[in-house]
């Protein structure tokens, strides 16, 4: 009877590992992805609308308050890009990547937050008009941080199993 447990076990761990495997690069990718194409978007979005939108005679672009969180935003997303990269080059050399991993998607969903906020800010209240298409993606880019894992998830994985620091739960 222990062994039948043993191979049942066994056999299950193997498919549910495969399972799991598949479905967590799926969605990791998928997520990552998404982060991307948001934080780009609306760093995008912000550039092209602080070039366009004149007050008193100029664009709005030409402040440095305005280009400065721009900038920012823009370097977030590209930081958090080569987290990405690490750990997708970790993956494919079949090396553990469960630390990179997290913290790519943790800093790729800040970066895109970071954008979001940052293109509603250069909007102003026209962000939050559906003409702008501003405002949909804005609530969309909120739901990353947390699902479909929490931020506060990856924030307790980093300091539990990275930096060695008792359990907080």
């Amino acid at each position: 009877m222990p062994f039948l447990r043993f191979i049942f076990g066994f056999i299950f761990g193997f498919i549910f590992g495969f399972i799991f495997g598949f479905i967590f690069g799926f969605v990791f990718g998928f997520v990552i992805f998404f982060f991307f194409f948001l934080g780009r978007y609306f760093i995008d979005r912000a550039s092209k609308y602080a070039c366009e939108r004149e007050v008193f005679g100029r664009p709005i672009g030409k402040n440095q308050g305005v280009q400065f969180p721009i900038a920012k935003a823009y370097a977030a997303v590209e930081a958090a890009s080569l987290m990405v990269d690490k750990a997708a080059q970790l993956y494919d050399a079949g090396q553990p990547c469960g630390k990179e991993a997290n913290m790519a998607k943790l800093l790729a969903s800040e970066a895109s937050w970071q954008a979001a906020d940052t293109c509603i800010q250069t909007y102003g209240g026209y962000g939050f008009a559906k003409e702008y298409d501003v405002e949909r993606k804005f609530r969309e880019t909120r739901l990353y941080q947390v699902a479909p894992i929490s931020t506060n998830l990856i924030l307790s994985f980093l300091s539990e199993k990275v930096l060695g620091l008792p359990r907080s739960y």
